[in-house]
């Protein structure tokens, strides 16, 4: 999803997550269906850079 300010979005963690968490009955039960989950959105998918290993342990921590 995209909210105004919010930075680059992809959706490669959305889609990923709904295949592993996801339930449509019938159709899919994602192994991981259930469980619970702690979402942190660390990637600005408007560029590549190495900061972006010091914004994926930021939200590591945040997690913890």
């Amino acid at each position: 999803w995209d909210e105004p300010g919010q930075m680059g979005s992809g959706d490669h963690g959305t889609i990923t997550l709904s295949a592993l968490a996801g339930f449509h009955e019938g159709q899919l039960i994602g192994p991981a269906f259930g469980a619970d989950f702690i979402l942190a959105k660390t990637e600005n998918t408007d560029w590549e850079h190495n900061i972006e290993e010091d914004h994926w342990v930021a939200g590591a921590e945040w997690a913890d």
